[in-house]
């Protein structure tokens, strides 16, 4: 790199080193030169670039944390939404808030249904505070948004004002051949030097234009002006300034018709990117130049050693008290870029391992083709992914690995379920004091059972799955089947139910497009269920079924399984954690009749589909929409 020493050299001196110089007029194009006329060269400077050099990356940054914060608001405010719709949906039936199972505490129904006022409207600031109340996992959630929202509208939207307000513009060092001077301006101050006093400085940055100004108490200050390297593919060497030095020395002693052969046009550029000239500019210009004339002349070059280095100190000085200067500003770019870091890890950066885990999809029909064995370890990504719809809190998609297992195809039937109490003495009746099946208060006038779950249907639907049954009676059961097979069946883990569930996709559900009719692929809550148009966030398609259907009645997944997403949820044998652990692959056994264990999939009563859905309930109780298929290990 090409490095003059820093002491302003007069211009006089450097443009007798040019008189012989020539260049190819095709580089003309490359000069950072604005305007040529008879009075005027103006040529621009290259301050613009470092000014955006720390724009951009905040402006970026700002943007970035925009769109996140608009993309948690609108998931949140489309739930809000869905809350105010199934709440109206229920009172509509004049089933008033008892319309809800809601949980024995009393003040989370407070909560939950005295926000809704007479006109049935829960607004979204309720609906998160709801959330930070009853979800405590949903606080870190709620402090990075606060964050977000604290350097966007705090710290980020202010400096990007700051910048297009007083940051520095583009402004051109104007040689003025009539008056024989050069002049330029920077945030209202005018600075200016006299053709034969006119100092330079090359360095590393490129070209300076050493003029001076006035401050609050003389007019001594001088001022760099950096003029724009040419374009060439080696900038700031000797070669590159000498076309443009050569044009300043021939405008200056010739004038225009010596410097170009051609026409010169230039494109307009917005006024907003514009340094507009100062209101006093000819008074202050006046000044400066009475100034310099009654003085040394304010050649940085006349300046003895000790004296430049006092005015290169004060100007120094100065440039600290402008504390929006991008070096001044350059500390405030640390808890951004801390912010944005930690959203990339939590929400992108886990999908680097996508490529290392590796997706087998080797599977294998055993057990009479009942069952789908998977051997060797698989890994997969469990849960949700950053922007998915309706993604709830502890969904967080984290990786987990499985191993040498086998799931049913089927889930276990009501044919299945009462050839079991044939030929046993258990009773299928715990779940509540009565014996009864109820998915909410609104059913508590029916006494469901498990042989006619929903709607009061007396005939056994044989090849329907079973519901209406607790985790007690999935015990007994799976303790009689293993006895009349020989073999060790179980409930699948909750890693185990979702990775067969995938099938090796990493979507939301596993629907080929997103226009694509859910209901030709699953049972789930459509029009036929509800018996009404949809409301809005409502499956608009039928699937014919208004609660479950055959097993099977669907096509099955790429590992042949049938009904992972649809016709009834199904219990597995882990517990509940908000956060995936290791428990998510581990059978916990059931001590106490209140503890709880973890339900996937969605069912015929559910509008929403996905892989991740997880439900936490407890052992004893019974819903029409809840049931189970086998595993076992290998």
């Amino acid at each position: 790199m090409y490095i003059r020493k820093q002491f302003p050299t007069p211009a006089a001196d450097k443009f007798k080193e040019l008189k012989e110089y020539s260049f190819d007029q095709r580089i003309f194009k490359y000069l950072p030169i604005d305007l040529i006329n008879g009075k005027l060269f103006a040529i621009r400077e290259c301050n613009i670039k470092f000014r955006n050099a720390f724009v951009i990356p905040w402006a970026i940054a700002w943007v970035v944390l925009s769109g996140l914060f608009i993309d948690e608001f609108m998931t949140d405010k489309r739930k809000a939404e869905s809350s105010n719709l199934h709440f109206i949906e229920g009172s509509k039936a004049d089933n008033g808030a008892d319309y809800f199972e809601w949980p024995e505490n009393k003040d989370m129904k407070r909560r939950w249904v005295l926000p809704f006022g007479n006109d049935l409207k829960l607004s979204y600031y309720e609906y998160i505070n709801n959330l930070r109340y009853d979800n405590p996992n949903f606080a870190f959630k709620r402090k990075l948004m606060d964050i977000s929202k604290l350097i966007i509208f705090g710290l980020g939207t202010p400096l990007l004002l700051i910048w297009a307000i007083g940051f520095r513009r583009r402004a051109l060092v104007y040689f003025d051949r009539e008056r024989r001077i050069v002049y330029s301006w920077r945030f209202g101050k005018v600075y200016a030097q006299h053709f034969d006093k006119l100092a330079i400085i090359e360095n590393k940055h490129g070209l300076h234009i050493a003029l001076c100004g006035a401050n609050a108490s003389n007019y001594q200050h001088w001022h760099r002006f950096i003029i724009q390297p040419t374009g060439n593919i080696v900038y700031n060497q000797p070669e590159d300034n000498k076309p443009l030095l050569l044009l300043i020395s021939r405008f200056m002693d010739q004038g225009q018709h010596s410097v170009v052969a051609q026409d010169y046009h230039r494109k307009k550029v917005i006024s907003l990117l514009h340094d507009k000239q100062p209101k006093d500019f000819e008074t202050t210009l006046t000044g400066i130049l009475d100034n310099l004339d009654r003085t040394h002349g304010g050649l940085a070059a006349d300046y003895g050693k000790a004296e430049y280095d006092v005015a290169l100190a004060q100007y120094r000085e100065a440039l600290k008290t402008k504390w929006y200067r991008p070096r001044n500003l350059l500390w405030l770019s640390l808890p951004c870029s801390a912010l944005l870091i930690s959203l990339f890890i939590e929400r992108y950066a886990i999908m680097y391992s996508l490529a290392t885990l590796g997706s087998p999809t080797d599977y294998q029909l055993i057990d009479d083709d009942k069952f789908v064995a998977f051997k060797d370890e698989r890994c997969f990504l469990i849960g949700s992914a950053g922007n998915e719809e309706w993604k709830k809190n502890d969904e967080v998609r984290t990786k987990q690995c499985v191993s040498d297992f086998a799931i049913g195809r089927y889930e276990i039937t009501q044919k299945q379920f009462a050839e079991f109490l044939k030929s046993s003495d258990y009773k299928a009746d715990r779940g509540d004091e009565k014996g009864n099946c109820m998915s909410s208060i609104h059913y508590r006038k029916h006494p469901y059972t498990w042989f006619s779950p929903v709607f009061q249907e007396a005939s056994l639907q044989q090849d329907h799955p079973v519901s209406c049954i607790n985790y007690f009676d999935i015990e007994a059961y799976i303790k009689w089947y293993n006895l009349q097979t020989g073999k060790a069946y179980r409930l699948p883990t909750e890693a185990e139910w979702e990775y067969a569930a995938r099938a090796g996709s990493s979507g939301s559900n596993r629907l080929p497009l997103e226009d694509v009719d859910e209901c030709d692929y699953s049972n789930i809550g459509d029009i036929t269920y509800r018996g009404r148009p949809p409301l809005r966030g409502e499956k608009t398609c039928t699937d014919g079924y208004k609660n479950t259907s055959p097993v099977a009645s669907f096509s099955a997944n790429p590992f042949q399984l049938f009904d992972m997403e649809g016709n009834v949820k199904e219990w597995t044998c882990s517990i509940y954690t908000e956060q995936y652990t290791t428990s998510a692959n581990q059978c916990i056994a059931v001590t106490d009749f209140l503890d709880y264990r973890i339900a996937r999939g969605a069912s015929w009563s559910e509008s929403e589909s996905r892989f991740a859905m997880r439900f936490d309930i407890r052992v004893g109780k019974k819903y029409p929409d809840l049931g189970f298929r086998l595993a076992r290990d290998l």
